[in-house]
């Protein structure tokens, strides 16, 4: 019974050992020290406020229940869904005209959200930059599910992973398997590239048929991980 109380979040613990995602994230922004920083989907702001770098700083989520409190003073968030934040605002609006040295995209779980802020925060990205994804590695097929069936759930974000992957072996990809659903860095970043947006729909339309994610023993083979730990 994964949906048992607890259990996902014990399982994620023993396939994915090591710091939880927040950690990572924390590493990444000691690391790389972005000027400018995006984030696709903000919750409480607990990963914005991270972002302790950067002069600027912007989330994007349309929920009210953002706390803005605590927030670093060059932070902003946008209360807008981010499909109509990137149709509105253009990186002069948002940034001065600056590109974005580090993108973490966690919004709306479903696979077709999830690769449009892929595509439309690579446009915006430093070819230096780096863009960091969610929940592409879910340790139960229920939370996986596109239609929420459990209470923890990451639906099929998985999927951009394995396009990403499959269409655009250009990037240099790295899976940190960490809970309780992993992150994902992407650099080799390309602002000019139109190989996803040129076959958006297609894209959409062949992988949203896709239902079960690969399973943890086959990670190892299909994805390229790279240890969980600081020094990695």
């Amino acid at each position: 019974c994964p949906d048992f109380p607890g259990a996902h979040a014990l399982l994620s613990r023993i396939l994915l050992p090591g710091p939880p995602y927040r950690e990572v994230l924390a590493h990444i922004h000691r690391t790389l020290r972005p000027d400018t920083y995006l984030e696709i989907g903000v919750e409480t702001g607990a990963t914005l406020a991270l972002a302790t770098t950067a002069t600027t700083a912007v989330g994007v989520d349309p929920s009210a229940s953002v706390r803005e409190h605590g927030l670093a003073p060059g932070a902003r968030v946008f209360h807008d869904t981010s499909d109509a934040f990137f149709a509105r605002e253009t990186p002069a609006s948002v940034f001065g005209g600056r590109t974005v040295d580090l993108a973490f995209i966690d919004g709306m779980h479903w696979f077709e959200y999830a690769l449009r802020d892929f595509v439309n925060a690579e446009r915006w990205a430093s070819e230096d930059g780096v863009i960091v994804l969610h929940d592409c590695l879910p340790v139960t097929a229920v939370a996986a599910r596109r239609e929420r069936a459990s209470t923890f759930w990451v639906g099929d974000v998985w999927k951009v992973l394995d396009v990403l992957l499959e269409y655009r072996k250009d990037l240099r990809i790295h899976v940190v398997p960490t809970p309780p659903s992993g992150l994902v860095l992407v650099r080799g970043l390309d602002p000019r590239s139109t190989v996803l947006s040129a076959r958006l729909d297609d894209l959409v339309a062949h992988y949203r048929g896709l239902e079960v994610p690969a399973p943890p023993e086959d990670w190892s083979s299909r994805y390229p991980l790279v240890e969980n730990a600081e020094a990695a």
